[in-house]
């Protein structure tokens, strides 16, 4: 992949940058996305090498698709399986999210088209959805944190019995926060993944907000994934238009099976078969 994504950087340098052709296989060069050049535009303004390109461009793909992309089969599997649940999360997106069918002169019907899509509005204004994402990141991510201690310190534990720990200087600690995820001490039927359960209310708010409480999904301090705010909007919108769009259930019908969980990057995976039937959902409803 780095090496298919520099040979990519090469064609765009020659094409954008010099003016050259950049050969048969590349007469698809001006429709590459404006993201993507704006970025060669910085790259070339800090003077970064082909092979830098590539190697952040292919950390970008990683971190785009190993966790974000895992989230949302997590949360649309936890969202499918309770119908209760998906009808609520439907009635609070419904504001923001709004698709219109388009004429068609031919048989086969035009698919239905956003004309409104209110990222903001999602981010900030459902959560119960947020809530969910939240409590997908508790229950089906497993991310881990390193640090290394600089300087000989005491960890206190918790409680007036709680045991301390002693971390001396040029130590490694590693932190597994699923470990604070599942624990009783903090979330009560830790195991169960609860839609609801990260949403708060204040005075006479009926609607409440979400937040992440005291779970660290995105790790923490100076090396806080930078991607965060992206994977956080990115898992609201793709969940939001899979569910305002599709009805699914279980391949056969019966029950909805979780998958079971298969350790993986931060976001858990899955070895299990899930197979779906998914038809579109009729825009009056």
């Amino acid at each position: 992949m780095l090496a298919k994504l520099e040979t990519f950087h090469e064609a765009m340098e020659k094409h954008y940058e010099n003016g050259e052709d950049a050969g048969t296989n590349w007469g698809s060069l001006d429709d590459v996305g404006s993201l993507v050049k704006a970025r060669m535009a910085v790259y070339r303004k800090h003077n970064w090498s082909i092979r830098a390109r590539a190697a952040t461009e292919l950390s970008l793909l990683w971190a785009a698709n190993a966790n974000s992309d895992t989230l949302i089969f997590w949360m649309i599997n936890r969202i499918y399986a309770d119908k209760t649940l998906l009808e609520r999360i439907r009635k609070e997106i419904a504001p923001y999210v709004v698709f219109v069918e388009m004429p068609s002169d031919l048989p086969i019907a035009e698919p239905p088209r956003l004309e409104r899509f209110d990222v903001d509005g999602l981010s900030n204004n459902c959560p119960l959805l947020k809530s969910s994402y939240i409590e997908s990141l508790r229950l089906d991510a497993a991310p881990w944190s390193f640090r290394v201690i600089k300087e000989d310190f005491v960890l206190q534990g918790r409680g007036e019995d709680a045991e301390g720990w002693r971390l001396r200087k040029g130590d490694c600690a590693h932190i597994a926060h699923d470990l604070h995820s599942t624990d009783p001490k903090y979330f009560d039927d830790p195991m169960e993944w609860r839609a609801d359960r990260h949403i708060k209310y204040e005075n006479d708010d009926k609607h409440g907000a979400a937040d992440m409480g005291s779970i660290r999904p995105y790790g923490g301090g100076a090396s806080m994934c930078k991607g965060r705010a992206f994977a956080f909007k990115q898992s609201m919108m793709y969940t939001a238009a899979i569910v305002a769009m599709w009805d699914i259930e279980p391949a056969g019908g019966g029950p909805w099976k979780m998958p079971r969980h298969k350790k993986s990057t931060g976001v858990y995976n899955t070895s299990d078969e899930t197979r779906v039937w998914v038809k579109a959902r009729p825009l009056s409803e």
